[in-house]
């Protein structure tokens, strides 16, 4: 039996992330406008394939926060590829309802809607209502000039961290004794330096800079989202003063930040407390052992080298030991059966939260991210109560979504039946120029309904660095779609027709 109000911040991966995905735009967007003499309008269509659209928001967000070949870094030939991905779901049209009706596509386009349902939650019930207090961002802009020398020993166990926390409480005097032995037990003395713009847990952060630490102080033993333990002792530190009144200003920015999101974070976890109390889970040993087994194999097996967005559920019905109809766990006087989750996991992929999985602690995470899942699902409920499905932002990103994968379908359908035709063998370079000359011919074909609005195209200036939209920690970390590679070509001659400055509606 596992209860929703001890799991960890169940928050990780929203806040700050969707915050680095909005710097990392505002970015290439002031680079894209500047020496602009008006800026341009994100809404704006730069081109219109039949009744699919690109915007100028499209445009910029596949061209730069995906990663293109070298040879697809030129505009012509980024935007021509991204038409080229819309005249396939155009050419694709007649089949593309069953395709989208597919359990995996479907239950990926609803987990990827589901997920930006439940970060607009967030943002309505926590970040959008948090405040900070000017006395407390002066507090911790003061200690975030300090950079930190720091003993420290991760404890593997809860048991330990209790007797750890025993001594510092009951015989302090023996702290000195203790640190001693952890470093002989290792046969070194682990030092680590951290300053505020660490990327550290954040656990480990807040100990550090809510207030100015003095040496020899210790911290901990603290939880961290991985589960373990640590405990820290400042053996040394140095003040790093900022003397000129920008780097003043974007320091008290980003303290300011950090703290308004540690306080919806806060927010965050209270919600969900209320939301999952009293809903214990009860899991079936029977279908837990079957199940647990099968994704460690599954696990073991796998080429990946992390334990985030693992899933197991199109491997469960080719299991004959496996009864579809069997409980999987009971919560809220409902019962799952090993059928209702693995529907829900096409939708929501298990997400561990560790990467460090063991054999020993397989079963105890696999448990946590089955949790988090139910978790998840119950956020999810919450946010269709309160209309957030509605949302021009969300329809947008499931239409580009469904493009691209009608798109990487229908290309695919093609070279397959190319090959098993014998119209071309089976050889990369040979796909590649077939796939060029098919996308031509729908270039041709489509020509009557490509247009693209030039006043506009003129405008966007890309950036030639790339930047990676992933949020690790969440079922559906990649954001975007990746950068359709069809065409080589930049011409834009087949588009023959010019559109207004119109904006998408």
């Amino acid at each position: 039996m596992m209860n929703f109000q001890n799991n960890n911040d169940p928050s990780h991966g929203f806040y700050d992330l969707k915050l680095l995905l909005i710097i990392l735009l505002f970015f290439v967007l002031f680079i894209s406008g500047f020496s602009q003499n008006k800026p341009l309008d994100n809404s704006q269509i730069v081109a219109q394939i039949g009744n699919m659209t690109i915007t100028v928001e499209d445009f910029l967000q596949r061209s730069e926060l995906t990663v293109r070949p070298v040879y697809l870094k030129d505009k012509n030939t980024a935007i021509n590829n991204l038409i080229a991905e819309k005249t396939l779901a155009l050419e694709a049209e007649g089949s593309a309802t069953e395709f989208l009706n597919k359990p995996g596509i479907a239950g990926k386009l609803r987990g990827i809607k589901e997920q930006m349902m439940r970060e607009a939650l967030y943002y309505e019930v926590a970040f959008n209502k948090a405040q900070v207090d000017t006395t407390e961002i002066n507090k911790v802009y003061r200690s975030s000039m300090r950079e930190y020398e720091l003993e420290f020993y991760v404890l593997k166990s809860k048991d330990l961290a209790q007797k750890v926390q025993t001594v510092l409480d009951s015989m302090p005097e023996l702290t000195d004794k203790m640190f001693e032995e952890f470093a002989g037990a290792i046969d070194k003395k682990p030092v680590h330096r951290i300053n505020y713009n660490d990327n550290e847990d954040d656990v480990i952060h807040k100990a550090l800079y809510s207030e100015l630490l003095d040496t020899g102080t210790v911290l901990g033993p603290l939880r961290l989202n991985d589960g373990n333990y640590i405990i820290m002792k400042v053996t040394d530190y140095i003040d790093y003063p900022l003397i000129s009144s920008e780097d003043q200003r974007l320091r008290w920015n980003k303290v300011q930040n950090k703290l308004h999101q540690a306080a919806a974070s806060k927010l965050w976890q209270e919600f969900q407390a209320d939301l999952m109390h009293g809903k214990k889970v009860e899991f079936d040993p029977n279908s837990f052992e079957v199940l647990k087994n099968l994704a460690f194999e599954m696990y073991l097996s796998s080429d990946a080298t992390d334990s985030i967005n693992f899933q197991i559920a199109e491997i469960v019905p080719s299991k004959p030991e496996i009864n579809p109809n069997a409980p999987f766990f009971r919560i809220d006087d409902q019962t799952w059966t090993i059928d209702d989750f693995k529907r829900e996991l096409l939708a929501h992929p298990l997400i561990f939260r560790t990467r460090n999985l063991t054999k020993d602690n397989f079963a105890e995470q696999f448990k946590l991210a089955v949790v988090d899942l139910i978790r998840d699902y119950y956020l999810t409920q919450e946010s269709y109560k309160r209309g957030l499905d509605q949302s021009p932002e969300i329809d947008r990103t499931l239409a580009i979504w469904q493009d691209a994968l009608i798109a990487q379908n229908q290309i695919k359908t093609v070279l397959k039946e190319a090959v098993s035709n014998g119209i071309i063998n089976d050889d990369p370079e040979e796909l590649a120029k077939y796939r060029e000359t098919y996308i031509k011919k729908l270039q041709a074909k489509y020509s009557s309904n490509i247009r693209i609005n030039l006043k506009v195209y003129e405008q966007i200036s890309l950036n030639k660095v790339d930047f990676f939209a992933y949020r690790p920690g969440m079922p559906h970390p990649t954001t975007i779609p990746a950068f359709p590679v069809l065409i080589q070509s930049g011409d834009l001659t087949y588009a023959k027709q010019s559109i207004d400055s119109t904006k998408h509606k």
